[in-house]
């Protein structure tokens, strides 16, 4: 899945030493992508995971 989220992004931010907030694009995917997430339990293989549209 691509969220349009560059990784050097996110690793500078998940430093403790920065001192920028993220940039809005990357607020704005995370959040599409929290909304359409669905975790669900399942007896047979534990939890299934599944991004809607």
């Amino acid at each position: 899945m691509n969220l349009g989220i560059d990784s050097e992004d996110l690793f500078r931010f998940s430093n403790e030493e920065h001192k920028e907030e993220p940039r809005q694009h990357i607020i704005d995917s995370l959040l599409r992508f929290s909304r359409s997430l669905e975790v669900k339990s399942s007896k047979m293989v534990g939890k299934i995971e599944s991004v809607k549209n």
